[in-house]
């Protein structure tokens, strides 16, 4: 939001400089982003001050130059050499002082200098006209009004000064400072002085108002106003009101629209002035729109309306979108004569949601979406009206006002000592008041230990004693409370939240330290991207963005293809996310940690080949994570998996913890990816669930030697190795500690498979026997070859 500092200082003049001001702003709350300086003339005659001819005298050694002695408001007279033939004592003239740079029209800039002109010193330059950049004529030097004040900037006295314009990030509750006034009474308040009110002269009814207004939808506007004006020429407007737009980055339409804007801009209020000849029956109607009518706003955008959306109507056709944007054919024209202005409070849900659905973005709906003061309507009525007449001449109705449920401000109570609690330091009482009282808050009661303050319409976001609290203290200055010599630490408390975030940081380092790199990605995502339990955003932004996620695998692919288009080709990605969905009808939130690899799973070495990645390359991963949280897991292989070509589910009772495998191609192109992308998507929630009941228990290392057996198979089609894996280890789950496939054979026609395998077995309690191991080979040969599918090669 742009502020005027000229504007500013009309409700307040200050002399502080326009970084000291952001500052003030700033540590107030309004967030000065940028501070944008324009000038009125190149130069903005910096440095160039109104001064007072004392004398004039020949010069001894030039016939056509004289010697002057001028007040610029200096401790001393300077002595000013000058060649224009009008300089007379008396004057007041516009002086160059020693460092001013002036830029002359049509000429080169100069910077003003001590000099000696045939021998006699001059301590700057009596200017004329175009030697300012104010004009062509040179005839003579420029003669100020004899009125004007020695030692006043130029710019001042001419009314020439530039633009100072503060770029303030405004928060969504600071509803007081959408306007100038509400900028100024805040930044009075830090000064600890009362801004000036804009000046609203009483309206002085010259006939009933000829319009009958009704409000069929009080919901969504609990306040209308207007007054109708007729008899006013609408013109060009003057150029204060144009530079004052301007400045706010508003080009100007005519004297009465820009007044409106005007003052939005002033009081942060919209307004909006229709054409009195949109009203053939006499009749205004505020009801709420029929869905699928059509209406054409002033930009010339056709919008097939809801049944949400609120309509300013003349009883039969819509004339504007209420508090978001006027029709095209209700505005105010050169031809207007008669015009009827309207100022209201409108629901600022109703005003958001019309403005979202639409992508209708105006200043008017900047400020209606986050909540106008109905109490102020008369007051920026008046102001607009007193203003429109002033520019444009004409006679004003009685005016309408319909406000049947008056808005009630809450009371809260204001406890010193609580205050005091709160922000750490004794606030002195006297100060704590002024502010409020600058603030707007009207004192219902006070006494030594609390006040009851009544809360000024302006401040929507006010309700509780804490949020009275914050008002004081953000104007007293967070800087100006000390910190006390002892500060004392609050007792840690362990939490499961503390504790599962601990746990998730731990499962970062380590895939960091192995290589992995931490991806975060939008939780929304486009409609073609998601299944059909995902949950729809309302008024999303875009198609892009207009559902929730219901896996990370979509936006996942959109990073590798980022990194890929950039020569990133190994990749090891991984990302703690939450996924979105329908439920039985009802919205279920999961926590989901996706791992991602692609490329080559170890670099290039002269010693040793590389590596391409793979889903073993992702299950190791997976398998250091499963015995650190205390996992017991069978693996079964997935079929038909909507977003895995082929692939593994791990899986604990009747609950899939992960699934793992090769992304399919198909998707991998719709995303711009052409590499095999393999992608893990473990259950993080189940995680967390598991973890939480774990026990961590020692187990003494092993005294006792481990054996490895090796046997060598044909397996049949449909047989994998998690399931041999399962059948040995079924055999003697005390003894058996790993089961690996160290080499397989598949022959081109599909025939059997040829698989070895190792078994290494250990007992922590004994050496094992050859009569023992023979005992356990015999059973773990039976168990296999009772399959069907498998022959063990002897």
């Amino acid at each position: 939001m742009r502020i005027s500092l000229n504007w500013i200082q009309e409700f307040l003049p200050t002399e502080l400089d326009p970084q000291r001001i952001a500052e003030l702003l700033t540590d107030i709350g309004l967030e000065v982003e940028a501070i944008e300086h324009t000038e009125a003339i190149p130069g903005g005659l910096a440095g160039v001050v109104v001064a007072h001819v004392l004398s004039v005298r020949p010069h001894p050694n030039a016939d056509k130059l004289r010697i002057c002695e001028v007040d610029a408001g200096a401790e001393a007279p300077l002595q000013i050499v000058c060649g224009a033939a009008n300089v007379a004592a008396g004057q007041k003239v516009a002086l160059a002082t020693i460092g001013a740079t002036l830029y002359p029209a049509g000429g080169e800039p100069f910077t003003i200098k001590k000099s000696k002109i045939r021998g006699e010193e001059s301590f700057g330059m009596i200017c004329a006209e175009d030697e300012l950049g104010l004009g062509a004529g040179h005839e003579g030097i420029l003669v100020l009004d004899g009125h004007l004040a020695v030692g006043t900037p130029l710019a001042q006295a001419l009314s020439l000064q530039g633009e100072v314009v503060f770029e303030i990030g405004l928060t969504p509750n600071r509803t007081d400072a959408m306007g100038h006034y509400g900028v100024a009474v805040d930044l009075g308040a830090a000064l600890r002085r009362e801004a000036r009110s804009p000046e609203v002269p009483a309206l002085a009814s010259a006939f009933p108002c000829p319009l009958k207004v009704r409000v069929e939808d009080t919901d969504r506007c609990p306040r209308y106003s207007g007054v109708v004006i007729r008899n006013i020429r609408v013109g060009e407007s003057p150029e204060w009101l144009k530079k004052r737009l301007a400045a706010m980055g508003a080009k100007s339409i005519n004297n009465v629209v820009d007044v409106t804007n005007y003052v939005l801009y002033e009081y942060g209020h919209p307004l909006h002035a229709f054409d009195l000849s949109a009203f053939p029956g006499g009749e205004l109607v505020v009801k709420t729109a029929t869905a699928g009518t059509a209406f054409t706003t002033l930009d010339g955008q056709v919008h097939q309306l809801m049944d949400t959306d609120l309509l300013i109507t003349n009883g039969k056709d819509p004339l504007c979108l209420g508090g978001v944007m006027g029709g095209l054919s209700s505005g105010t024209t050169f031809q207007t004569t008669s015009i009827f202005l309207e100022c209201a409070a409108f629901a600022p849900d109703t005003v958001r949601k019309t403005s979202k659905q639409h992508q209708v973005f105006s200043e008017s709906a900047y400020r209606f979406a986050r909540g106008v003061d109905p109490g102020r309507v008369p007051q920026v009525l008046q102001r607009a009206a007193a203003l429109i007449c002033e520019l444009a001449g004409g006679e004003v109705s009685e005016v309408v006002d319909l406000y049947p449920r008056p808005d009630e401000r809450p009371a809260v109570t204001l406890h010193f000592e609580k205050l005091n609690q709160l922000a750490g330091a004794e606030l002195p009482r006297e100060e704590v008041e002024q502010i409020l009282h600058l603030l707007g808050f009207h004192f219902v009661q006070k006494n030594r230990q609390y006040l009851v303050l009544q809360v000024p319409g302006s401040r929507r976001d006010v309700y509780r004693f804490q949020d009275v609290a914050e008002e004081v203290l953000r104007i007293y200055g967070l800087n100006n409370i000390a910190l006390p010599e002892k500060l004392n630490a609050a007792p840690v408390q362990h939490t499961a939240t503390a504790a599962r975030y601990h746990l998730q940081q731990r499962v970062a380092d380590g895939l960091a330290a192995v290589g992995y790199r931490e991806i975060r990605t939008n939780s929304l995502g486009p409609a073609t991207a998601a299944g059909e339990d995902a949950l729809q955003t309302r008024n999303p932004l875009s198609e892009e963005v207009s559902v929730l996620r219901t896996s990370l695998l979509p936006s996942g692919l959109e990073v590798i293809a980022h990194n890929l288009n950039r020569q990133q080709n190994d990749l090891c990605l991984y990302e703690f996310g939450r996924t979105y969905h329908l439920a039985g009808g009802q919205p279920l939130e999961q926590r989901r940690l996706a791992l991602f690899q692609t490329g080559q799973d170890t670099p290039d070495h002269w010693l040793v080949k590389a590596r391409e990645a793979g889903i073993f390359s992702l299950r190791r991963e997976l398998n250091r994570l499963q015995e650190w949280l205390g996992l017991s897991l069978q693996t079964q292989e997935l079929k038909d998996d909507p977003q895995l070509a082929y692939g593994l589910a791990l899986v604990q009772g009747k609950r899939v913890w992960a699934r793992i495998g090769r992304v399919k191609p198909e998707l991998c192109k719709a995303a711009g990816i052409s590499e095999a992308v393999y992608w893990a998507d473990v259950d993080w929630q189940f995680s967390l669930e598991n973890w939480e009941k774990a026990r961590t228990t020692y187990r003494e290392l092993p005294r006792f030697p481990a054996v490895r057996r090796d046997l060598s198979m044909l397996v049949q089609p449909g047989i994998t190795f998690a399931h041999i894996a399962h059948t040995v280890q079924k055999c003697d789950n005390r003894r058996v500690q790993q089961v690996e496939l160290f080499d397989v054979y598949r022959p081109k026609d599909d025939a059997e498979t040829s698989y070895a395998i190792s078994i290494t077995l250990q007992d922590a309690e004994q050496t094992l026997t050859d009569a023992q191991l023979q005992s356990f080979m015999e059973q773990a040969i039976q168990q296999l070859e009772a399959t069907g599918k498998v022959t063990i090669r002897r």
